[in-house]
This record gives C-alpha cells, sequence and structure tokens, in this order.
C-alpha cells in the first residue's frame, strides 16, 4: 500500500519505498541491516516530542543528505561533524 521509511542500522542511509534493497546503497550492508522507521511518515515522533518539550530556534542533524535548512532543521553531510565539533 503506501511506502515506509526505513534506516540502515550501520550507516544511517535512509529509504523510502515499498521495502529496503537487498544491500545499502552507501555501506553495502544487507537488507536485514534496515530498520522501518516509520510508516506513511518522514519525521520521526521522537524528534517531535523533543521539540515540544525544548522549543530548540535551531536543530542540527548530521546524515548523508546535502547542506539543507529547512523548518528550523539544518541538515548538514556527515564529513562536516568533525568541522562543527571543533568550533561550537
Amino acid at each position: 500500500e503506501g511506502d515506509t521509511v526505513g534506516q540502515c542500522r550501520n550507516c544511517g542511509h535512509i529509504v523510502i519505498g515499498k521495502e529496503a534493497p537487498e544491500l545499502c546503497p552507501v555501506c553495502a550492508h544487507p537488507k536485514s541491516y534496515f530498520e522501518v522507521k516509520a510508516e506513511n511518515c518522514v519525521s520521526g515522533r521522537s524528534l517531535a516530542v523533543y521539540n515540544e518539550k525544548y522549543h530548540p530556534e535551531v536543530r542540527i542533524r548530521f546524515s548523508f543528505l546535502n547542506l539543507q535548512f529547512n523548518e528550523g532543521l539544518l541538515s548538514c553531510p556527515s564529513p562536516l561533524a568533525e568541522w562543527y565539533h571543533k568550533f561550537r
């Protein structure tokens, strides 16, 4: 029916679709490493709970996505994580 959101437990790669790929396209781990995160929902409930409790002005997430800012969430490519920790 609907798509699901799955995440590779090895590298964190996110896949949205009917099922996980046979191999993770980022780290080549098998399909069994994918964990279903949500059905028909791209944002996780835990993030919504955090926002309601702490009301942060900006949130930072490191992922394999390109650098982007959307609705108070700054998504940084993972290679920038080391740089971020040097300057915070």
